[in-house]
C-alpha cells in the first residue's frame, strides 16, 4: 500500500486499540497507543481526547490530561466531540486531590445529596467514571427547565384541538382520492442503492425563495382603515425570550385604530408584558404607545401611554392555559380607548390623550422597547394584528384571512415549489435517494430532506433558535392552520441513536453516542380536521404497515386519523427527540415508529435504551410547512417522485 494509506490505516488501529484498553480500564496501555496515534498524526483530536481520558485517571498526570483535552478543543472546537471534552475538562477542574469535588456539599438538601450519592455509587459499579456535584446539579437543572418547557408544550398542543381558529375545511373527497393514491404508490417497489450522501439544494431550486427577513412571516398593509400588519406566529415564550419585530404604526387621517392578539397564559401570575409598543423618556415623562399585561393579581389588562401617565384598562381573570382574545380600540378623535376579552367589552375609559410611540418597535413576550426586555411573559401568542379603525365586538378574522392570502404570496410559492421537484431529481439522476421499502417511502425520504434545508424557504429554521422551539412552531402552525386546501408538515430528524430490532421483533434497542444517528423522516398531511401520518422504519414499519394501522385506528375516516391523533403523534416524536427523561423516551419510541400498534393485533415490542446519557442528547430535527395545497399538486407530485424512486 502506499506511505498515505498505510499510515491513515495505522492511526486508526491505534486510536481502536487505544479505546479498547479504555474500555477495559487499562490507563497504561490506553495512553500509549493514543500517543502512537498521535505520532502519526499529530491534528488527531479523537487521540489527544482518548490519550487525555487515560492520563486523566494515571496518578500524578491530571495536569497532562488538561493539556490533551485543550488541545483536543483547539482543533474541533464545536461539534459532540467537543461536549464530551469540556465534560472531561470540568470532572478535572472538579476533582481535587481527596474527590471532595465528587462529594455533595454539606449545604446540600438531603433528598439531592441521596440522589447523588445513589448516581455516582450505580455508575461506580459499573466501572463508569463518576459525575462531579457541580455536573450532576447543572444535569438535573436542565432537565428540570427541559422538562417546564416540555410540560408547556403538551398543554399547548392540548389547547389547539380546541383552538377557536379550526375553521378550515376539510376535503372528504380530496382525502378519499389521495388515500387511494396513496396506498397504490405504497405498493411500489423501491430501487435498492448505495447510502446517499447529503443532499444539497441550489438556490434557484428551493421550494420557495428564502427570503432572509429578520422579520419572516410578518405582513405589511398600506390601507388606511384595513390590516396595517398581521404577524400569524406562533411564538411560545418561556419567561426569558422575546421577539422585536420593526413596524412603524402611524395613525391615520381619522385617528382610530384596534390591536389584537390572541394569547394563553402558561407561567404563574406576576407583571407579564404579552405585547409591547411603547415609548418613555428616561425621567418617566413622555409615556407613549400601548402594551398588553397579565397583572400581579392574574388579570387582562390594555395600557395606554397619554403622556404623563398610563391609561390602565383591566379585563376578566386570566385561565391557565386557554386561548384568549385580546382586542385594544383607541379613538383620538373622541379621546376614549376600549378593551376587549374574547370580542366582549371589558372596560373603557374616556379622555385618554394618545400619545403615539414613533421611534420604537414591537415587542413581543416581553415590555419596556426602550430598553432590554423586562417584565418577560410565560405562554403563547399568535395573530398579532393592528387595523385603522375602530373595531368594536365584531369578528374581523375573515379580513384577515383575506388580507393574508392576497399579501402572501407563499401558498402558491409552496405549490409551484413542489412541483418542481421531481425535475430536480431527474436532473440529479436520483442523487440523494436512499433504499427502501418502498419507492414512496424512498421519495418522501428525499423529499423531506430537500424541504428541511435552509434554502428551501419553508423550514422553520431562523437561525439561532434551538431545534425544538424550531419543531414545536411548525408543528402548532399545522395544528392551528386555518388554511383551505391541503397542507404537509415535512419533518426530517436524527436522534443520534441507532435503532436495532431484536428477536424477531419482539424488542426494539435504541443506542446512543456519538456516530450512530441514523436519518428518519415524516410526512403530516392534513386537511380540515383530518390528517395522515406518512413514514416508514426499516425493518419495523413500512408504509403500507403504518397507512393500514391508521385505517384500523379510524376505520370511519378512511384510512386518516383525527387531530387529537395528529397531536399525540407530534407530542410523542417532541419527547422522543428532546425530552432528557429516558423513561419519556422509551414511552414515546413506539408511538412514533409504530404508531396505532394499540389497535392492530399484534405482539407490543419491548423496548429498551442504551448508552442515554441525558445531558449528551443533540437531537437534530428540521420541520418545513407547505400550506393551500390541493390535492392534485400532492397526487401529481408524489407519483412522480415515486416513479424516480422505483428506476
Amino acid at each position: 500500500p502506499s506511505g498515505g494509506t498505510s499510515a491513515d490505516l495505522g492511526l486508526s488501529l491505534s486510536l481502536n486499540a487505544a479505546l479498547a484498553c479504555l474500555r477495559l480500564e487499562d490507563w497504561e496501555q490506553a495512553e500509549t497507543y493514543a500517543s502512537r496515534a498521535l505520532r502519526l498524526n499529530p491534528r488527531s483530536s479523537k487521540a489527544f481526547y482518548r490519550r487525555g481520558l487515560a492520563r486523566a485517571r494515571l496518578p500524578g498526570l491530571e495536569a497532562d490530561a488538561r493539556r490533551d483535552f485543550e488541545q483536543a478543543l483547539a482543533i474541533e472546537p464545536k461539534g459532540e466531540g467537543a461536549q464530551l471534552v469540556r465534560m472531561e475538562l470540568e470532572r478535572l477542574k472538579n476533582k481535587g486531590s481527596d474527590g471532595a469535588g465528587f462529594d455533595a456539599p454539606a449545604n446540600a438538601a438531603p433528598q439531592e445529596a441521596r440522589r447523588f450519592e445513589a448516581l455516582n455509587a450505580t455508575r461506580e459499579q459499573k466501572g463508569v467514571p463518576k459525575v462531579s456535584w457541580t455536573e450532576w446539579k447543572s444535569a438535573e437543572e436542565r432537565i428540570a427547565a427541559t422538562s417546564a418547557a416540555a410540560a408547556a408544550w403538551r398543554r399547548r398542543v392540548a389547547e389547539a384541538s380546541k383552538c377557536p381558529h379550526q375553521g378550515a375545511e376539510e376535503d372528504a373527497d380530496g382525502c378519499a382520492s389521495l388515500s387511494s393514491c396513496l396506498d397504490d404508490l405504497a405498493k411500489q417497489k423501491a430501487k435498492q442503492r448505495p447510502p446517499s450522501g447529503e443532499i444539497v439544494m441550489a438556490e434557484d431550486q428551493a421550494l420557495a425563495q428564502h427570503q432572509g427577513s429578520k422579520d419572516s412571516g410578518v405582513l405589511l398593509g398600506s390601507s388606511s382603515d384595513g390590516v396595517q400588519l398581521l404577524a400569524p406566529g406562533p411564538w411560545l415564550f418561556d419567561g426569558k425570550s422575546s421577539k422585536d419585530i420593526t413596524f412603524d404604526h402611524v395613525v391615520a387621517g381619522g385617528g382610530q385604530f384596534s390591536v389584537e392578539v390572541w394569547a394563553a397564559c402558561n407561567g404563574a401570575f406576576g407583571h407579564q408584558c404579552l405585547l409591547a409598543y411603547r415609548d418613555q423618556g428616561a425621567d418617566g415623562s413622555n409615556k407613549a404607545g400601548y402594551m398588553f399585561y397579565v397583572e400581579p393579581d392574574g388579570v387582562w389588562s390594555f395600557w395606554v401611554g397619554a403622556g404623563s401617565r398610563w391609561e390602565k384598562l383591566y379585563g376578566p381573570k386570566v385561565e391557565m392555559g386557554r386561548w384568549t382574545h385580546l382586542r385594544g380600540v383607541v379613538d383620538t378623535k373622541t379621546r376614549e380607548a376600549r378593551f376587549y376579552v374574547d370580542r366582549k367589552l371589558a372596560t373603557s375609559q374616556s379622555w385618554v390623550d394618545y400619545l403615539p410611540n414613533v421611534k420604537r418597535t414591537l415587542r413581543l413576550g416581553a415590555g419596556r422597547c426602550e430598553e432590554d426586555p423586562h417584565f418577560f411573559f410565560k405562554g403563547d401568542l399568535r395573530d398579532v394584528c393592528v387595523l385603522g379603525r375602530s373595531v368594536a365586538d365584531e369578528d374581523v378574522s375573515g379580513e384577515v384571512a383575506d388580507f393574508a392570502k392576497k399579501q402572501d404570496g407563499s401558498y402558491a410559492e409552496h405549490a409551484a415549489a413542489l412541483e418542481r421537484l421531481p425535475d430536480v431529481l431527474r436532473q440529479s439522476k436520483g442523487t440523494g435517494l436512499s433504499s427502501g421499502v418502498s419507492a414512496l417511502g424512498v421519495a418522501l425520504k428525499w423529499c423531506s430532506a430537500m424541504a428541511g434545508l435552509p434554502s428551501s424557504g419553508l423550514s422553520q429554521r431562523m437561525g439561532s433558535g434551538k431545534a425544538e422551539e424550531e419543531y414545536r412552531a411548525a408543528a402548532l402552525k399545522l395544528l392551528e392552520s386555518t388554511s383551505s386546501g391541503f397542507s404537509a408538515l415535512f419533518l426530517s430528524f436524527n436522534l443520534q441513536a441507532a435503532l436495532r430490532i431484536e428477536d424477531n421483533g419482539e424488542r426494539l434497542r435504541m443506542s446512543f453516542g456519538p456516530g450512530l444517528g441514523q436519518q428518519h423522516w415524516a410526512v403530516v398531511l392534513r386537511s380540515g380536521q383530518r390528517y395522515k401520518l406518512l413514514y416508514e422504519v426499516d425493518g419495523l414499519s413500512s408504509l403500507p404497515q403504518v397507512l393500514e394501522r391508521q385505517r384500523k385506528l379510524r376505520p370511519q375516516l378512511d384510512g386518516w386519523v383525527k387531530q387529537k391523533d395528529a397531536a399525540m403523534w407530534l407530542n410523542a416524536l417532541d419527547s422522543l427527540a428532546f425530552s432528557l427523561d429516558a423513561s419519556e423516551v422509551e414511552d414515546a419510541l413506539l408511538t412514533v415508529f409504530q404508531f396505532g400498534y394499540w389497535a392492530s393485533q399484534t405482539i407490543t415490542p419491548e423496548v429498551s435504551l442504551s448508552n442515554f446519557v441525558a445531558s449528551a442528547r443533540g437531537s437534530k430535527v428540521q420541520a418545513a410547512l407547505a400550506q393551500g395545497l390541493s390535492r392534485e399538486v400532492i397526487e401529481k407530485v408524489f407519483r412522480e417522485l415515486s416513479a424516480e424512486a422505483s428506476r
